[in-house]
């Protein structure tokens, strides 16, 4: 029996990996369990486990730190990292530990945790008895192992030149690449159940890699999530036969199981060590997909994202939409969303930025719509989940379009009933600040909408323009003033916001149908 330990925070966590498969029938023993890195070294120096399953993120010393001390005590432990990040950083991070497993607790099933359970016993059973499996050729271990050490630039060049020089492979001979496999967008959340997203995954890499290794000498492939990361090696390798292949694979895959994928590869390198040198491009291309469609195949050599300067936030963007919100402006919003989505397409900013500049964006949309959403019961904060959980560039911009929809809703029908209340904020605020400049943009700036729409709904509301309206403001308050004999014209004009005496005098005339001098008289 070969012992294991459970490390999570989360008690229920711990429980399920027990109950979900008969580990003493599959020839482990759990012996141990801990909820931090901490505890969880303290128990791995007790117990000495041949296995160990630990989650990232938990309190006082994370996953990644007790990993770190195991590998430093017992390289050749076993470790699988369970975790409920989906992300690619983090696979990242633990291949560096030489952790080739990584489980999502979300997507926990009893099948998949059985394959990898059985999947190390025999890796463990080898390293126990090596005599035992001398004549497998290229296992999936041996796969697994060398992909992780290029993809590892932290590693010594001499320990894969041992494996290379075990499996008759010629370190300089040969012509090689990375293949990044993306899909993503075939199997998004809800279209299948996580049963069956897992099943075609896992046919389509067999599939995948059966036509491969038929057509390279080199055939290394590594499933991460909704992606696969391959290594091809052969003395005809170009990238028109490349792409040829990844035709007749993608034709395959649409006549099979009905999905799609997006894809990418390294420049051809001469020698497989020089892989190494591009290892850090399969981590960005496993980002910079998010922004491709499926069908499309992106080569390094062509991928040269736009980078500016980071400026947060639009605000004049913000701004517009809020125009075109109030106005219900479906066509010009439609607009300004694909000028958004051309502009990440464009810049291929890491796609976790761009989906946080969008939930800011929202966040600026609804600062400016506040007035007809401060009383909203509604919980937008939905629409920002949505948007974080998106898998490309459509899903976040679809996810925006979806959340501007709902504000237009609301504003549509609160506006009828906040209409009365706005302009009598804006006549108050006239009647306070007359003296001054007091334009429209000003008072729509007031109480928060925009002048094109204050400008309508006032004189909706008042029957008259706006500047109509001030200027009869400003004159009720000029005729009271001329009552006082030691006010001069000049003063009262001053005093009631014109700037210019002669157009104070038209106006005024237009107004009471009687000159200044002769209202004077009266």
């Amino acid at each position: 029996m070969y012992k294991v330990l459970v490390v999570d925070d989360e008690v229920l966590v711990r429980i399920g990996l027990r109950s979900m498969i008969n580990w003493e029938e599959n020839g482990f023993r759990i012996v141990g369990e801990a909820s931090n890195g901490e505890m969880a070294y303290e128990k791995f120096l007790m117990l000495k486990p041949e296995l160990v399953i630990t989650d990232i993120s938990m309190p006082r010393r994370d996953g990644f730190w007790l990993i770190e001390k195991i590998r430093k005590e017992n390289p050749e432990t076993a470790i699988i990292v369970l975790t409920c990040y989906d992300e690619f950083e983090y696979v990242r991070k633990a291949l560096k530990f030489q952790v080739s497993e990584y489980l999502l607790k979300a997507e926990m099933e009893e099948q998949e945790i059985l394959n990898i359970v059985k999947a190390k016993k025999s890796r463990l059973d080898r390293e126990k008895n090596p005599e035992a499996d001398q004549n497998t050729g290229l296992e999936k271990n041996y796969q697994d192992q060398l992909l992780v050490l290029l993809l590892n630039n932290d590693k010594p060049e001499q320990e894969i030149l041992d494996i290379l020089k075990k499996h008759d492979i010629a370190p300089a001979g040969g012509r090689f690449c990375f293949l990044q496999m993306d899909f993503t967008d075939s199997l998004l959340e809800g279209k299948y159940s996580r049963e069956r997203a897992a099943s075609i995954l896992n046919a389509s890499c067999r599939l995948v890699e059966t036509h491969l290794s038929e057509h390279f000498k080199v055939c290394l492939t590594k499933p991460f999530g909704k992606t696969v990361t391959c290594i091809l090696g052969d003395e005809g390798l170009t990238q028109n036969f490349l792409e040829e292949e990844l035709v007749y694979v993608a034709d395959s895959l649409k006549q099979y199981f009905s999905i799609d994928f997006k894809s990418g590869n390294s420049q051809i390198t001469n020698g497989i060590l020089n892989l190494r040198k591009d290892s850090e491009w399969v981590y960005q291309m496993t980002d910079w997909l998010f922004y491709y469609e499926n069908g499309d195949h992106v080569r390094q050599i062509d991928h040269l994202p736009v980078r500016t300067a980071d400026e947060g936030v639009d605000k004049q963007q913000s701004k517009q939409l809020r125009a075109c919100i109030e106005q219900a402006n479906s066509q010009e919003i439609t607009a300004i969303l694909e000028h958004i989505r051309s502009t990440c397409i464009d810049q291929k900013d890491a796609s976790v930025n761009c989906k946080l500049k969008m939930v800011h964006l929202m966040d600026e949309i609804y600062h400016e719509c506040e007035i007809y959403l401060i009383n909203e019961k509604y919980d937008f904060f939905e629409y920002q989940q949505n948007v974080l959980a998106a898998e490309n560039i459509e899903m976040v911009v679809a996810a925006l379009a979806a959340y501007i929809n709902k504000v237009i809703h609301i504003v549509i029908h609160s506006r009828v009933d906040n209409s009365e209340v706005l302009i009598g904020k804006a006549v108050d605020y006239i009647k306070e600040n007359y003296t001054g400049k007091c334009s429209l943009e000003e008072v729509a700036g007031y109480i928060n909408i925009s002048k094109y729409y204050f400008s309508n709904l006032f004189k909706k509301v008042k029957g008259i323009n706006f500047s109509a309206y001030l200027n009869q403001v400003r004159i009720e308050q000029a005729r009271k003033l001329l009552t006082h004999p030691g006010i001069t014209i000049s003063e009262v004009c001053e005093q009631t916001g014109f700037n210019d005496q002669q157009y104070f005098s038209k106006t005024f005339k237009k107004y009471t149908g009687i000159t200044i001098t002769e209202y004077r008289k009266i």
